[in-house]
């Protein structure tokens, strides 16, 4: 009865095809660099250089299923399914990933969403951020797809990072001889520091966790970049309270993963390179990692319900 209510209750159109008329304003002011694409229960926005390299790989007429049986696909790691799919005639990568609901949300909704503005949200987000000089993915395409009346399904396509791994593996692979202790600090810093420049400039990011931090190895240094920006928004300025949040929820996905190398002088470590410029004396560092402890044991009922 639920799904048929939604369903009537859904917007008519005088075809299966969008019609532009009906489009809400947000989706009309695209990024200059991109171009609205629209079919059968289809609407999405792609990037004009890359249009027709795209559209020879099917992804404007694929669903998750058959994605899956694309030639030469990997799988990468992450809550949605995510893909690496090889570019034609290019020789380069893209990441194409099929947005998934977490939480008791996404037992009952699974990969579905409420309407079709999520993937143009998130495309205008990661453009203002790139424009902000925050590292983010080349944003390619997003497609929305209507899966049931007034639900959709929502892929995002970007240019692969090359030789990026997530924040928890790196953590993970760290071993405790002299170098790889000198690369985590490094990686520590340059983490908190990007954090610290995204909230400066006024982003929240909805999910901000180990894994949607990717982390580009390079022989001389590593550069941080910042993933999945599904619900991220950008404020006139951000307060306290949500740059605590999203620093708990940091330090919380790191708790949930069990990595033992990451230690208490880590994380005052990630603390002191994010308050650089307005340094925190020993007792505000101690009392704000106890704070992060509260808020990691609140959580810890919930650990085996729900994953990151």
């Amino acid at each position: 009865m639920f799904w048929l209510v939604c369903y009537l209750q859904a917007p008519r159109f005088a075809s299966s095809t969008f019609s532009e008329s009906r489009f809400p304003v947000s989706l009309q002011k695209l990024p200059p660099d991109f171009e609205l694409i629209k079919g059968h229960n289809l609407i999405g926005a792609v990037r004009k250089d890359v249009s027709s390299c795209l559209e020879t790989t099917g992804l404007f007429d694929a669903d998750a299923t058959s994605i899956e049986k694309m030639e030469g696909i990997m799988k990468l790691g992450g809550r949605g399914t995510v893909y690496s799919v090889p570019l034609p005639s290019s020789g380069r990568r893209i990441v194409v990933r099929c947005s998934r609901r977490g939480g008791f949300g996404g037992a009952l909704l699974k990969d579905k969403y409420w309407g079709s503005r999520r993937p143009f949200r998130e495309l205008a987000v990661t453009e203002k951020m790139r424009k902000a000089g925050i590292p983010v993915p080349e944003m390619l395409a997003v497609i929305a797809r209507r899966a049931l009346g007034p639900f959709f399904t929502t892929v995002i396509v970007t240019r692969l990072i090359e030789n990026a791994v997530n924040l928890a593996d790196f953590l993970q692979e760290c071993g405790t001889d002299r170098g790889c202790i000198g690369r985590k600090k490094a990686v520590i810093d340059a983490t908190a520091c990007l954090v610290r420049r995204m909230h400066d400039a006024g982003f929240l990011h909805a999910d901000l966790q180990a894994k949607n931090i990717l982390v580009q190895q390079r022989e001389e240094s590593n550069e941080i970049f910042v993933v999945d920006l599904d619900g991220a928004r950008h404020l006139c300025s951000l307060g306290n309270k949500p740059r605590e949040k999203n620093l708990f929820r940091l330090n919380r996905s790191i708790a949930k993963l069990g990595l033992s190398n990451v230690t208490r002088a880590d994380r005052l470590r990630f603390l002191r390179s994010y308050f650089a410029d307005d340094p925190l004396g020993d007792d505000a560092e101690g009392f704000l990692i106890k704070r992060c402890d509260r808020h990691q044991r609140r959580h810890q009922r919930f650990w085996r319900q729900e994953g990151d």
